[in-house]
């Protein structure tokens, strides 16, 4: 069959970089064998051609041999949501952050922030995210830019409640995402990351949660999967490991407001 080198500085049809490939028919497959990176750190898992090491929890990531390129996502926890009254806006997605670098052989710290505290107490504002970090880069958790504009009742679009608290029968504002602010009731949506390695996803982090809700308003949305919401009768946490805001709380109708979800590392190679 037919031979082809790849002289692209990337992985082409799962060929690597500067590698030899020969056609069976049907498919490419690498001739040549190349020296790849290994590494130990959190959950491991092969997606393709590359190595995935997920951490839902601190430790740290330590590169054993071959070092090389690294891409890298970085998400701090959610906010709580907010309690006032009628109704309290929704917590703020934690920041995220993507980028590439070239690692060494060495080992790398990694802290996951947890997720913000929800409020019991009326005009309470939700607790701030904890901040996550890989190595010297940190992400910021949900409510953190927004804690001097009390998020329970009027919050800023940066990672806080996008507006006020709602009175009598309707909903409070969501809480800002990683991506942008929240319109409404509904949370604000989280990052979405395409490039390099990253072009087919479809998974968003740091989003906000959904502001608190009347009972007979019926049940507001988060921002994206991963953040809570409140359904008129409770409010619903955001979950471990996406940054998501958790859900705006309701005084009148006797429930707290949601804890923000813990935040996540993600780092892969090809090995």
């Amino acid at each position: 069959g037919d031979m082809w080198f790849n002289t692209s500085t990337s992985s082409v049809s799962g060929i690597a970089s500067k590698c030899m490939a020969s056609y069976s028919g049907t498919a490419w497959n690498q001739m040549s064998n190349v020296p790849k990176m290994e590494a130990l750190g959190g959950t491991i898992t092969t997606d393709g051609i590359y190595k995935v090491h997920t951490f839902t929890s601190s430790g740290s990531f330590n590169v054993l041999s071959i070092p090389g390129r690294i891409e890298v996502i970085i998400v701090g926890g959610g906010g709580g949501g907010g309690q006032n009254n009628w109704t309290g806006a929704g917590g703020g997605g934690g920041e995220a952050k993507y980028y590439t670098t070239t690692s060494t052989v060495r080992s790398y710290n990694v802290i996951i922030g947890g997720g913000g505290g929800g409020a019991c107490s009326n005009s309470t504002n939700g607790g701030n995210g904890g901040t996550s970090t890989f190595d010297t880069t940190s992400s910021y958790g949900g409510n953190v830019h927004g804690i001097n504009y009390n998020c329970y009742k009027s919050g800023n679009s940066n990672n806080c409640g996008s507006g006020a608290g709602g009175s009598g029968y309707s909903a409070a504002a969501g809480g800002g995402g990683s991506g942008a602010a929240g319109s409404g009731s509904t949370g604000g949506v989280g990052s979405l990351f395409t490039s390099g390695y990253y072009s087919g996803n479809t998974t968003r982090y740091g989003a906000g949660g959904g502001g608190g809700s009347e009972s007979g308003y019926g049940a507001t949305s988060p921002g994206s999967t991963g953040a809570g919401y409140a359904t008129g009768t409770s409010a619903v946490a955001g979950s471990s490991g996406t940054g998501g805001g958790g859900g705006g709380g309701s005084v009148a109708q006797g429930y707290c407001s949601a804890a923000g979800g813990s935040g996540t590392v993600i780092v892969r190679y090809i090995g």
